[in-house]
């Protein structure tokens, strides 16, 4: 998916903004690195933080299929001391929160400064 974003983005340059380089006697390198790649990787940039926040949502959907193995290795760790688990739970599940409103807002401020 990540590799569909950047051809996507790189396709979106426009075509006379390349022959205008071109023309201007820039090499088939010097178009890319100094008008393709700037130009398209500002178009890029927030498809790939909305597909790294899918991703981060997706391996949560992972660890809730091994939740029942995860617990057990926690109740493992602990031993018969439980007044941890709680704590330790709500630590995982505010890191988790604010990992995803941070990008979330990242996306957001990327999404704007396009339009």
């Amino acid at each position: 998916m990540i590799s569909e974003i950047v051809r996507s983005g790189l396709n979106s340059v426009e075509k006379g903004l390349v022959e205008a380089a071109r023309s201007s006697g820039l090499t088939n390198v010097q178009t890319l690195r100094h008008i393709v790649f700037p130009l398209g990787l500002r178009r890029m940039v927030p498809p790939i933080v909305s597909q790294f926040i899918s991703l981060l949502k997706d391996t949560s959907l992972a660890v809730i299929i091994s939740l029942a193995e995860l617990m057990h290795n926690a109740n493992i760790v602990m031993g018969p001391d439980s007044r941890f688990v709680f704590p330790i739970l709500l630590l995982v599940a505010v890191l988790y929160f604010s990992v995803n409103y941070a990008l979330s807002i990242v996306a957001k401020r990327l999404e704007a400064r396009q339009s």
